[in-house]
């Protein structure tokens, strides 16, 4: 049996409440009218905040092992009640609100909340939805025209109570992360008690931040990192990366102080723009971390000066293992310089293992895993401590993602196509669904993608397989354009293909957008192309 112990978070922040109780743990924005103001909350406050909440539930009948379905957006309320569950035992649950209702009813089904949290319009989900009314417990963040408890008066009421953190076993559940990916069923990132402290120790040694530092980020995961790390965080007044509001952004950035950012491609990508169209930058910005889908050089140049003093790193990682590896912008932009076959991502880190698998390979359980030599194209498999070993209720999804080989080690399949140059950096190429394979060829879209994207008047290219009687695919280049391009199409058809004729382009087509998806507004939604 794993031994017993308080969970790292808990025990951290309790003892950051006790040496810098009047700190600021979260800046929390509230703008209207293009101007953004901020609450502020010491690490104080979360501490008792969460307490007061737990004793809440705790008396509500919410125990250790229970599931809470939370569909909040980041904010205070957010982490005062994750850490809440925390203290409880409670198994928090999250579903990305981008993969529609649909799969967010197919999410609940399977966790079977014992509370749903969530802010008052998306209460009224229990009108129309049986899976939501079968919830015994119901939680509103704000008014709600549903019968719902009210977090407000529920923290009022029980602010001065004593709750004691539960113990727990280090194989105890304590998140499950639903998220579909581009397309596909949800599966649910299974994370342990033990496999989140492993997370905590990987990304405060990749990150390596000061506590007299200020972060601004999308990801709330690394958000919780910080408040385990007593490290005050901005959360960025952003409601969806597609409608950012860059200007509003850029004011937060500067009156908050910030000096470190951790975010989406997409933040950065408009971000950066605003700054180049108004001559401004952000000199106290002094790191940069980005990852959650692919970084090209052009986006690189720009933040690099956007952020003139900041080292700019570029992570990759997912949902199931995080990170996985990283490198620095300069390094990232000499190396797509000498080589345009995707996008070099940087030596793994030490705390994981990665192989390259041969394309194909669908049978391996228990087998010895055949392994590509440098320079070759296949799916990234990983293995490590902080690489999510399974799935929620969902032994399809596992036979599909992991591998348990010879030694009895599980590896997860990433579902990208990459390779290791010969000095052991690892290269992104795709995605294993998205490969084209064209007569006895095979082309990966980043390769191509990359290379487009040096044409000026080029926003943004998709490389697509298309089924075709003659061939097993066609490969289509999808091309959306920047604005205000002078030249006709026909002319840029003809350009764009003088550029590409080491690759086979069939057709070339213009969009005016390029599909991407909700979540990080960054990864190509290939399968819309191939509808076009």
């Amino acid at each position: 049996m794993a031994k017993k112990s308080d969970f790292s978070f808990i025990a951290s922040l309790a003892t950051v409440a006790r040496s810098t109780p009047d700190k600021t743990a979260l800046f929390e924005p509230a703008a209207s009218r293009r101007k953004v103001h901020h609450r502020q909350f010491t690490f104080r406050q979360l501490e008792d905040d969460s307490t007061a909440i737990a004793a809440a539930l705790w008396q509500k009948g919410i125990k250790k092992g229970d599931h809470v379905f939370f569909l909040v957006p980041p904010g205070y309320s957010l982490f005062v009640l994750v850490t809440a569950c925390l203290k409880l035992g409670a198994v928090s649950v999250f579903a990305d609100p981008a993969m529609g209702i649909k799969n967010i009813l197919h999410c609940m089904e399977l966790a079977k909340p014992k509370l749903f949290v969530s802010i008052g319009i998306s209460h009224l989900f229990r009108i129309m939805h049986r899976v939501f009314r079968k919830i015994p417990l119901q939680m509103s963040i704000g008014f709600s025209l549903v019968p719902a408890m009210n977090y407000k008066k529920i923290l009022n009421q029980f602010q001065q109570a004593v709750f004691h953190p539960r113990h727990y076993n280090e194989k105890d559940p304590v998140m499950i992360t639903f998220t579909s990916g581009s397309t596909g069923v949800p599966k649910g990132a299974l994370r342990t008690y033990e496999f989140i402290m492993e997370q905590n120790r990987v990304i405060s040694d990749t990150l390596n931040y000061a506590q007299d530092e200020i972060e601004l980020s999308n990801l709330p995961l690394f958000i919780l990192n910080n408040i385990a790390n007593n490290i005050a965080s901005v959360i960025p007044a952003v409601r969806s990366l597609s409608s950012l509001d860059a200007k509003l952004l850029f004011c937060q950035i500067e009156r908050t102080a910030v000096t470190h950012i951790t975010a989406s491609p997409a933040l950065f990508r408009k971000l950066s723009a605003y700054c180049l169209s108004e001559q401004k930058s952000l000199p106290r910005i002094t790191k940069i971390f980005t990852g959650g889908g692919p970084v090209d050089v052009p986006l690189l140049k720009q933040m690099k000066k956007c952020f003139p003093h900041a080292k700019i790193t570029v992570v990759y990682g997912s949902t199931e293992a995080e990170p996985i590896s990283h490198i620095e912008a300069d390094r990232a932009i000499d190396a797509a310089l000498k080589n345009n076959r995707g996008f070099c991502v940087g030596k793994p880190i030490r705390q994981v293992k990665v192989k390259i698998l041969p394309l194909g390979n669908d049978f391996l359980h228990n087998k010895k895993i055949p392994v590509l030599p440098a320079l070759e194209t296949g799916e990234i498999i990983v293995t490590g401590n902080h690489v999510n070993k399974a799935y929620y209720k969902n032994k399809k999804a596992e036979a599909a993602c992991k591998i348990t080989d010879v030694a009895g080690e599980i590896w997860h399949r990433t579902g990208d196509t990459g390779f290791f140059d010969a000095s052991g950096r690892l290269w992104l190429t795709g995605r294993v669904q998205d490969a084209i394979y064209r007569k006895n060829e095979i082309f990966h879209p980043f390769e191509i993608e990359q290379k487009v994207q040096e044409l000026d008047f080029i926003e943004r290219g998709a490389a697509v397989g298309m089924p075709d009687d003659f061939m097993t695919n066609r490969l289509r280049l999808v091309v959306e354009l920047k604005k205000q391009v002078p030249l006709k199409k026909e002319s840029l058809q003809t350009k764009i293909s003088d550029f590409l004729k080491m690759y086979p382009v069939d057709e070339i087509l213009f969009v005016k957008k390029i599909p991407l998806d909700k979540r990080h507004n960054t990864k190509i939604l290939y399968h819309r192309l191939r509808e076009m």
